[in-house]
């Protein structure tokens, strides 16, 4: 018997007797599956890390990558992954040695970025028996050989099992039991979970009725027996491997969040145990045995310190380590109590490696450090990738496999004579300043207090503004920990402020231009946010308050203020959908004063987003502030949207629909109902965010509709991009008078690779490129209405001027 059939012979043994708590999926060198050899991101490799002497990591190699979110699955020294070179999803595979690509094959055309996404499949490849299993994002499951890549079997999800497409593309990753590769499918009418029969891709089974979003299945004991366990959008069910017989299943409510419930992967436990997140507020312990009616889950306890991430904690020796929210959190799996946070070593995904968590951070940092519940104390750390990371290390073989939106890299985890870690540099603080200097003489003085209330007591206002250009924002108060929320640092992100020791006194600092004007707020120890208890000028943003910063030569617009004298009138219309009786609609147009006095026609504007932008954007008071001074006499419809999931009617697949309701729908029934000049140089399509792409799309694709084109904050991310600058004809075709604004700190996040300002720039150069001019361009502000509402006089004036 030679060396590979040996090593095959003795993983076929092993996936058949299965080991606890889950089944291995190859020997102690591989990672063939989802995470890992026992699908819990834990490797079973020993002796790597002594207590008694120090390691660093040692990059082998690094090497160019397609953007993707799949993990690197190894196995008989080659490594699988899938990716994306902006024009199609491959999957590929790569020499352990030295990283250099062995082959590739085309899944499809590449599943585009959208909704904060990047490029790219999210599914993990399943290699077992010499071939490698692959599922893209529109749901085409092919497999390979693992030495050639050529293709040996195909299925597609959607159409064999009546599967619906996630947002973000088929995402679940297979697994493999005595002769079946098993895909959570969340298919119509009992094919929530299906087996294929390896070599030839023939459905074995499938079972249970349930929808899947970004889920994956595991195999583990209970009671003795295996079992497939799988979570769905609403159920946690337990399935006999071999036949697909539903053994059990648990009810939870969920709450269709994608960061909650729709995301959530099982974690093991020992005692057979598992938890899940059942919401984006909390995550679920069940214990899974038997009882008096048969095999069944029982809920142990609720937490809500593993929560609000898409990372998929690990466990470890009765301790839980995952995310609360961008805190690495240690929470006992007794009782769901925390034990420690740690903000160190930033927002990533872990796993356990020789008793370690092995992290690497969304900024490309890779850090071990002791599974403790002693607290967070790094051993070895190094700054790995450039770009963004969004999956989990593998590891095999005594390395770790690593990838990012561009590249992948194998990283040794070897013997060092000192300890190496990479130093954080401390952000937030501007030392040649008169505030920085007032620190110095605080850090000094022997009476902290003292020194501190006479510095504060002479402000005028808070945050402290210096000069035109810095801002230093800051907190008093008995916490451990603070952080600064705020436009500056983007959306879904927070940076810890800096403490003056033996104080209570807390700071960041900032430079900004002279007419920013930013929101902001704090975080207190990691969990409660609050608006600036020093400031008394606050906004509200989705519910919340929170506080304003204005540098010295902003402007406050003074069309936002109550309206004096006559104001126009709104009418409430109902729009009659005859195909349904549910999807009635109410319109709210505006009309101007003096409407209906004489037989006068007016030019007319789509507000797409119209509630929010009546009652945020304050609209209302803008136009009876505006017209008849600089903004002519003009009718506003303000448009509902009609589904539950706005970003998928204004920008993602049901945008043609609602382009389709405004153009052939509202429009006619405005133009029978009011005085209106029915052409297109008389209409404009006017949005914000998302409603600003709407607003495009609806113009762009209906093009002797509208000739008027209002967008602040234009919805540009880089896959819808690349499909829709063809829309954009140029003006001798499709002449626009366009107005187009957005904010420098308008909705961006560092750690999840969006940005709108940077999209509104790519953008607006793309007007240009066609042979567009606009009027607007960017501010020094951030982003939504509380921005927007500030320059809707201009966006009117440009559109209908007086």
């Amino acid at each position: 018997m030679n060396r590979t059939v040996l090593k095959r012979w003795m993983t076929a043994a092993v996936l058949f007797w299965g080991s606890a708590p889950g089944f291995a999926e190859g020997t102690t060198n591989d990672w063939p599956v989802y995470r890992g050899p026992e699908m819990n991101h834990v490797a079973t490799a020993t002796g790597l890390i002594s207590a008694d002497s120090e390691v660093r990591l040692e990059v082998v190699w690094k090497r160019k990558l397609g953007s993707g979110y799949s993990g690197i699955s190894i196995q008989d020294g080659i490594a699988v992954t899938l990716f994306s070179d902006s024009g199609s999803d491959f999957a590929g595979a790569f020499d352990v040695t030295d990283g250099s690509e062995l082959w590739r094959f085309k899944l499809d055309t590449t599943y585009p970025g959208h909704g904060g996404s990047q490029d790219g499949p999210i599914s993990t490849p399943l290699i077992v028996d010499g071939k490698v299993f692959a599922l893209a994002p529109r749901g085409r499951l092919v497999a390979l050989s693992l030495e050639t890549g050529d293709r040996i079997w195909e299925a597609s999800l959607s159409e064999m099992l009546g599967a619906e497409k996630p947002f973000y593309g088929f995402a679940t990753s297979p697994v493999h039991f005595q002769g079946a590769v098993i895909v959570q499918t969340g298919g119509s009418e009992g094919k929530a979970v299906t087996a294929f029969e390896v070599g030839t891709g023939a459905v074995r089974w499938s079972a249970g009725e349930d929808t899947v979003s970004y889920q994956s299945p595991v195999l583990m004991e209970i009671g003795g027996e295996p079992q497939l366990v799988f979570v769905g959008n609403t159920h946690l069910i337990g399935v006999e491997p071999g036949s697909g017989r539903i053994l059990w299943q648990h009810d939870f409510e969920g709450d269709g969040r994608d960061i909650g419930s729709a995301s959530t992967n099982i974690v093991m436990a020992a005692g057979q145990r598992v938890l899940i997140k059942d919401t984006m507020s909390s995550s679920l312990l069940l214990a899974l045995g038997r009882g008096d009616d048969g095999l069944k889950a029982e809920e142990v306890w609720k937490s809500r310190h593993i929560k609000n991430s898409y990372v998929v904690p690990v466990y470890h020796d009765g301790f839980f380590y995952g995310y609360n929210t961008r805190i690495l959190s240690c929470v006992s799996a007794e009782s769901g109590d925390i034990v420690w946070k740690s903000r160190t070593p930033g927002d990533g995904f872990p796993i356990v490696v020789d008793g370690h968590l092995a992290v690497v951070t969304k900024g490309g940092m890779l850090s071990l450090a002791p599974a403790s519940p002693q607290g967070y104390q790094e051993i070895a750390s190094v700054q790995l990738f450039d770009d963004l990371v969004w999956t989990p290390a593998s590891f095999a073989g005594g390395s770790l496999y690593l990838r990012s939106f561009g590249e992948m890299a194998r990283v040794a985890i070897v013997p060092s004579d000192a300890r190496i870690t990479v130093e954080r540099e401390a952000a937030g603080v501007i030392t040649d300043s008169e505030f920085g200097r007032f620190v110095q003489e605080l850090s000094a003085a022997s009476d902290k207090r003292a020194r501190l209330e006479a510095f504060l007591s002479s402000q005028e206002r808070f945050p402290v503004i210096e000069g035109t250009d810095m801002v230093h924002f800051v907190y008093r108060g008995p916490e451990k920990d603070v952080a600064l929320l705020s436009d500056l640092i983007g959306r879904g992100t927070d940076r810890p402020m800096n403490r003056v020791e033996g104080t209570d006194f807390f700071y960041y600092s900032a430079t900004l231009e002279s007419d920013a004007r930013l929101t902001y707020g704090f975080l207190k120890d990691f969990e409660e946010a609050v608006s600036d208890p020093l400031n008394p000028e606050t906004a509200t943003i989705w519910g919340e308050e929170v506080s304003t910063v204005t540098m010295p030569e902003w402007v406050a617009p003074s069309h936002l203020a109550e309206p004096e004298g006559p104001r126009g009138r709104v009418e409430s219309l109902e729009l009659d959908r005859a195909d349904s009786e549910e999807k009635k609609k109410t319109l709210e147009v505006y009309l101007p004063v003096g409407y209906g006095e004489s037989d006068q026609r007016y030019p007319v504007a789509y507000v797409h987003g119209g509630e929010s932008a009546l009652e945020a954007g304050l609209m209302r008071h803008t136009l009876d502030n505006l017209i008849g001074k600089t903004v002519a006499p003009i009718i506003v419809v303000f448009l509902p949207t009609f589904q539950d999931f706005h970003y998928q009617e204004l920008v993602g697949e049901g945008k043609d629909e609602y382009a389709r309701i405004v153009v052939e729908e509202i429009i006619p029934l405005i133009d029978r109902k009011y005085s209106t000049i029915p052409s297109a140089e008389a209409r404009a399509s006017i949005g914000g965010g998302f409603a600003a792409y709407a607003s495009f799309y609806a113009t762009t694709t209906h093009p002797n509709v509208f000739q008027k084109l209002g967008l602040q904050t234009m919805t540009w991310e880089p896959g819808y991009a690349r499909e829709n600058a063809a829309l954009l004809v140029g003006p001798e075709r499709q002449p626009l008078d366009i107005y187009l604004d957005w904010g420098k700190y308008d909705g961006r996040n560092p750690m999840e690779g969006w940005n709108f300002p940077k999209a509104n720039r790519t953008f607006a150069r793309v007007l240009e490129e066609k042979g567009y001019t606009f009027t607007g361009g960017e501010v020094h502000e951030g982003g939504y209405w509380i921005s927007w509402r500030n320059r809707t006089d201009k966006l009117l004036e440009t559109l209908f001027p007086a």
